[in-house]
C-alpha cells in the first residue's frame, strides 16, 4: 500500500472488495488531518459496504484530540449504511492514544488486517430496521411508530421519547427541504441508537437565524442526540443522529433482534 510516511502529509486509499474494503491511512494525524480522515471514510461509506477495515499501520497521532474523529466515523457507519468497522495495524503509541479517548469502546482494535477481517466475520449484524417512505404528512407518524417499535423490540424504552423527537425532525426536514422519497434506518449498537434519513436532495442541513421561518431542527438534535452529522451520497444526502443508551442496556444488545 502507498505510504506518505508516519510524520508526513496525511493521505489514504482503498483496496480490496468494495463490499468489505480496507481503507489504509498514512501520515501525521492532527486536527486538520481528522477532517481528511472523515472525508475519506465518507466516500467509502457512499458505496454502502457491509464492513470496513481501517488500516492505521502508517499513522502517527500528532494530536490526541484528532482521533475522536473515528467516533464520528463509527456513528456515521452505524447509522448509514449500518456497517461494522475494525481498526488494524496501529502501533503501541497509537493504540494507547485510541484507548485514552475510548475509541476501543466503539471500534475493535486488531493487530493486523487479517485479524480485523476475522473479527468482522465473527461479529453478529447489528439489529436494524429500514423503511422507504414518501414525502407526505403521514410519513411522520409512520416514522414515530417505527421509533416506538424498535425501542420496545430492542428493550430501550428509556430513549423512546428522544427517538421519536429525533426521527420527527429528520423526517420533517426531508419532507420540507428535499420533497423526495427517503429511507429511514434505525440501528442499535452496544452504546447508541442510531437514526438516519437518506433522501434524494443534495441540500445540506444548515443552522438558521431566528428571523427565518423554518429551520432544520438542529437545536432539537443537539438536545436529544449525543452527536449527529450529515454527508452527501451519490444520489442525495444522509442526515444521522446517535442517541446514547443507558448503561444498563449495554449488555442486552444482540439478544433481541
Amino acid at each position: 500500500m502507498p505510504s506518505a510516511g508516519r510524520a508526513g502529509r496525511f493521505t489514504g486509499g482503498v483496496v480490496g472488495d468494495p463490499a468489505s474494503p480496507v481503507v489504509w491511512l498514512a501520515g501525521g494525524l492532527d486536527v486538520v488531518a481528522a477532517g481528511e480522515l472523515i472525508a475519506i471514510m465518507s466516500k467509502v461509506l457512499h458505496d454502502q459496504p457491509a464492513s470496513v477495515v481501517i488500516d492505521m499501520t502508517g499513522v502517527n497521532v500528532v494530536d490526541r484530540l484528532a482521533v475522536t474523529s473515528l467516533i464520528s466515523v463509527h456513528h456515521h457507519a452505524s447509522a448509514w449504511p449500518g456497517c461494522q468497522l475494525a481498526i488494524a495495524g496501529a502501533d503501541s503509541s497509537t493504540r494507547r492514544a485510541l484507548r485514552l479517548v475510548g475509541i476501543n469502546n466503539y471500534i475493535p482494535l486488531c493487530r493486523d488486517v487479517s485479524e480485523a477481517r476475522r473479527r468482522l466475520r465473527d461479529v453478529a449484524p447489528a439489529p436494524r430496521l429500514h423503511d422507504r417512505l414518501f414525502p407526505t404528512s403521514g410519513a411522520i407518524e409512520v416514522a414515530r411508530a417505527r421509533a416506538r417499535a424498535v425501542c420496545a423490540r430492542w428493550r430501550i424504552a428509556a430513549v423512546e421519547d428522544a427517538a421519536q423527537s429525533v426521527v420527527t425532525e429528520l423526517v420533517t426536514n426531508a419532507i420540507l427541504h428535499a420533497g423526495t422519497s427517503f429511507d429511514v434506518a434505525f440501528t442499535r449498537s452496544r452504546t447508541h441508537l442510531h437514526i438516519a434519513v437518506h433522501d434524494r436532495s443534495r441540500e445540506l442541513p444548515r443552522r438558521v437565524t431566528g428571523e427565518e421561518d423554518a429551520g432544520y431542527g438542529l437545536l432539537l438534535l443537539d438536545a436529544f442526540a449525543a452527536t449527529w452529522g450529515h454527508g452527501t451520497t451519490p444520489d442525495g444526502k444522509v442526515v444521522w443522529a446517535a442517541i446514547r443508551l443507558p448503561r444498563d442496556s449495554d449488555a442486552r444488545v444482540g439478544r433481541s433482534g
